[in-house]
């Protein structure tokens, strides 16, 4: 639908005069192939962080009859925090496209391209699955 179409159809409507780069046309025109699985991914993995949690709790309060002492609390304990901070990474990434840079698209690609959130991705993904 173009502009002409939009301002006779809503009373008010004024077309925005922004010119984006090539980049950042693109990145608008796949906004849901690009945004969309970090915010399902990162709602998903903020659920299985609250599982994670929740296992580490009960592994933590679990007494064993025979008086053994827990094995590899420190690794179980690690990996908490790991996947804590993965959990606050993603969030930040998500927080830095829909929120920080909504309505600025070649800022949101810019950031792709030189955040230190967007090259540590792939070490953090290494690190806690």
């Amino acid at each position: 639908m173009d502009a002409a179409t939009l301002a006779n159809l809503l009373p008010g409507f004024t077309p925005s005069n922004i010119t984006l780069g090539t980049l950042g046309q693109f990145y608008v025109d796949n906004a849901n192939l690009q945004i969309g699985p970090w915010v399902i991914g990162t709602c998903i993995e903020l659920f299985l962080q609250g599982i994670l949690v929740m296992q580490t709790s009960n592994y933590l309060s679990f007494e064993d009859p025979k008086g053994h002492p827990l094995r590899f609390v420190w690794l179980v304990l690690i990996l908490n925090v790991l996947c804590l901070i993965k959990s606050a990474h993603n969030i930040r990434i998500v927080w830095d496209v829909m929120v920080a840079n909504y309505a600025n698209p070649d800022m949101s690609v810019t950031l792709l391209a030189v955040s230190w959130t967007s090259y540590t991705t792939a070490l953090s993904v290494c690190t806690s699955s």
